[in-house]
């Protein structure tokens, strides 16, 4: 039971051994005039003695069938003195004097002019016959990232830049026209597509204008691609300069444009060699996040080979703002998740997302409205910067995530959706919406975790002298994450002259427990040296230490002055030879 309030307490059953942080603001609510009383069992004899009492009128019980009640008072009670009467009854669980708790709805925690109208990012309803909480709930994964730190190139017709809600780097690529300037073409082909798929994916946040993007901390890199024909090299243009620029991620709302919807597309070699590119080389070999959309054209695609045989690639459905698969999107063996998005085009009878649009004309929206935002994109074009602006954040969560980490940790939190509509198999995926809705909040809460610190090395100091077999030593950092640590060391020989183009030799010791490992075998011979050391945790290695000079020196043996016996010359050579093949472990031989 709940004791008695505490001296200075103005409310009944508040104890100060139980005291709250928040318990100042309860006790500062408007109380209504009543008290609510919870019995520990349904106790009509109890429950009479206390209406019966000169300071309550009546007990109503409220819903349920657990016995609470609220007790009207007579006028002139204090509620919270009779609540602390009555909390210290036998048979009552507690007291508490009826108070008015302002609520407010979970809006977005930014200041954008059009933050209340981004469903996807949160959906309270603010959309008639919209369901609640379907979207990616971004707002606990903003408590982790923003997204601060991540390039998301976007192969598209183009990036309105400069754009003032935008974060542009470097201009970017233009692939048609073959310079660094990838601006839209006024007069091409939907020229404002790109410009509201950057948007969606890493439009500016909390800065009093427009729009929030996913990532909004991100940059983008924007590469002029599409919009007619391409020649495939210059295709694969456009993802080696995105790798090669830093992309973290790479978003494709695009696809191939066949004679009738969902017809087969061949194998194209460039692509799948871009593809590769991307896995491999991106991000100094964790690999670049390639994300593309599904297709819009309404029907069961299976033979797409370059995202069917490219296992690497997210291919991202549409979903509605009632948590369902859109009409309109492709469905079948290509598909790996969904996201919300729009009806094509803004239409289809719910609302599309707001992003950022090109000034004037020329963007989604009318002649004449001349504004930089548009609510008017849909389509799985409007998917796939969801899902890439996932990834940003993900990766700035955990930079040290490969691309593989990333697709699994997406799919293993993805929301099932519709499960009536919507049939899963028993891996939980099906050709609708692949592993379901994205959920921002549940993929960065999965694979959050910072870099362990670097262990500081307290032998050798700069330029002490460390004899073969002597031990380094280091201080073991504590993890912020609480992950249990391993240890890597790195010694560096300085006295060998590299060729050209070539690193000095590196002896590397992995995985060690401890906070000590003595150099020894034949790769640790006498002369100038250097040493650092790194944390490893279940993700990776951390951050390498500093370089700290020293000296080896090898020990003399001394020679054994007995004379050999009878038949031993051979021995001492059988022993030079069991010392070159003694194990090394994980030092790499030098040569």
């Amino acid at each position: 039971m709940l004791a008695a309030p505490a001296a200075g307490q103005t409310s009944g059953s508040a104890s100060s051994e139980g005291a709250h942080p928040g318990d100042a603001w309860v006790h500062s609510l408007q109380r209504t005039g009543d008290v609510l009383v919870r019995l520990a069992a349904d106790d009509p004899s109890l429950l009479a003695r206390i209406v019966a009492r000169d300071d309550v009128v009546e007990a109503e019980h409220r819903a349920g069938s657990w016995p609470l009640y609220t007790l009207g008072l007579t006028p002139g009670t204090d509620p919270d003195t009779l609540a602390a009467t009555l909390d210290r009854l036998p048979g009552v669980d507690w007291a508490w004097a009826d108070r008015i708790v302002p609520t407010a709805l979970h809006t977005l925690p930014i200041d954008d002019t059009y933050a209340d109208n981004l469903w996807h990012l949160e959906n309270v309803g603010q959309v008639e016959g919209g369901l609640p909480g379907a979207d990616i709930e971004v707002i606990p994964a903003w408590s982790i990232t923003h997204g601060e730190g991540q390039l998301i190139a976007v192969i598209d017709g183009g990036v309105e830049h400069p754009h003032p809600d935008l974060r542009v780097a470097d201009n970017g690529w233009d692939a048609i026209d073959f310079d660094d300037d990838a601006n839209p073409d006024p007069a091409g082909d939907n020229p404002g597509h790109g410009t509201l798929v950057a948007g969606i994916a890493a439009a500016i946040g909390n800065n009093a204008e427009g729009v929030a993007g996913v990532a909004y901390e991100a940059t983008v890199w924007p590469v002029r691609a599409i919009g007619g024909g391409i020649s495939q090299s210059s295709m694969y243009d456009a993802f080696a300069n995105s790798v090669d620029a830093g992309a973290h991620v790479i978003n494709n709302s695009w696809g191939y444009n066949t004679p009738e919807p969902c017809e087969p597309i061949g194998t194209l070699p460039t692509m799948n060699e871009a593809m590769d590119y991307a896995r491999t080389v991106g991000r100094e070999g964790l690999g670049t996040v390639i994300v593309f959309s599904a297709g819009n054209r309404g029907c069961e695609q299976n033979n797409y080979a370059m995202l069917n045989e490219n296992s690497g690639i997210i291919a991202v459905a549409s979903v509605t703002d009632q948590d369902r698969k859109w009409g309109y999107s492709v469905w079948g063996a290509h598909v790996d998740m969904g996201a919300p998005s729009g009806g094509t085009g803004g239409g289809g009878g719910r609302p599309g997302l707001w992003s950022t649009d090109m000034w004037g004309d020329a963007g989604f929206n009318g002649a004449g409205e001349n504004r930089e935002y548009s609510d008017r994109m849909g389509g799985t074009s409007g998917a796939a910067p969801v899902v890439s602006g996932t990834v940003a954040l993900m990766l700035a969560a955990n930079p040290r995530l490969t691309e593989e980490e990333v697709r699994l940790a997406l799919c293993a939190t993805a929301d099932k959706i519709d499960p009536v509509g919507i049939p899963y198999d028993d891996t939980g995926w099906s050709k609708e919406v692949g592993c379901g809705r994205v959920n921002a909040a549940a993929a960065v809460s999965l694979i959050a975790n910072a870099l362990p610190p670097a262990p500081a090395i307290t032998f050798p100091a700069p330029d002490d002298e460390l004899v073969l077999g002597a031990a380094v030593t280091w201080e073991e950092p504590v993890d912020a994450d609480g992950d249990l640590l391993t240890y890597d060391l790195q010694f560096r020989y300085l006295d060998d002259e590299p060729e050209e183009d070539e690193e000095l030799f590196v002896a590397w010791r992995a995985g060690l427990d401890g906070a000590e490992w003595a150099p020894h075998g034949l790769d640790f011979v006498a002369g100038n040296w250097e040493v650092r050391s790194a944390s490893r945790d279940s993700w990776g290695l951390g951050e390498w230490s500093e370089w700290v000079p020293f000296t080896l020196s090898v020990p003399v043996t001394p020679p054994d002055e007995s004379p050999p016996e009878e038949g031993s010359g051979c021995q001492s050579g059988g022993s030079a030879l069991l010392v070159l093949l003694l194990p090394l472990g994980l030092v790499r031989r030098r040569g």
